[in-house]
């Protein structure tokens, strides 16, 4: 058993994890989009480098229940599918 790194205390349900590819944006190296149903925001959640703990957690209102994320890198879009 490993601990995790980092624990939403209390939940925050979430839904989809992605990986952001590096060349999505200089400034967001090793960042990760988290989509939550009961916060109804996307996390970008920014790992140091070695991934042994979170840096950075920020919240991004959507409004609306996040249920998928997909990252297509090649057009660097990242879709959301809501609940509504």
């Amino acid at each position: 058993y490993k601990e995790p790194v980092y624990a939403f205390v209390p939940s925050i349900a979430p839904t989809s994890i992605i990986r952001l590819e590096d060349n999505f944006s200089p400034l967001w190296k090793k960042n990760f989009l988290v989509g939550t149903l009961v916060y109804q925001t996307l996390l970008r959640v920014k790992f140091s480098n070695d991934f042994a703990k979170v840096i950075l957690v920020e919240d991004i209102f959507i409004g609306e229940r996040i249920r998928d994320l997909i990252y297509l890198e090649n057009k660097k879009i990242i879709l959301i599918a809501i609940e509504n």
